[in-house]
């Protein structure tokens, strides 16, 4: 499971992250609804992280986020 950020519309411009956070610097098309972008982005890492050989399959991200939008 991936997202398909072209089906979607986004597009991601940056990625990092460090022990205990990321951060992604994406453009949202205005249709597309924030949250629903996060959803789609920590339900498909989520799940490709738990499928890795070395993961023990419990992975999952808390519940909230932080954005800064223009």
């Amino acid at each position: 499971m991936r997202v398909d950020t072209q089906r979607i519309g986004i597009e991601i411009h940056a990625t990092g992250n460090i022990e205990d956070h990321a951060h992604i610097v994406i453009c949202i098309p205005p249709k597309f609804a924030i949250a629903d972008c996060v959803r789609h982005l920590k339900g498909a890492s989520a799940y490709a992280i738990n499928q890795m050989e070395e993961n023990d399959g419990q992975f999952k991200w808390q519940g909230g986020y932080g954005v800064l939008s223009e």
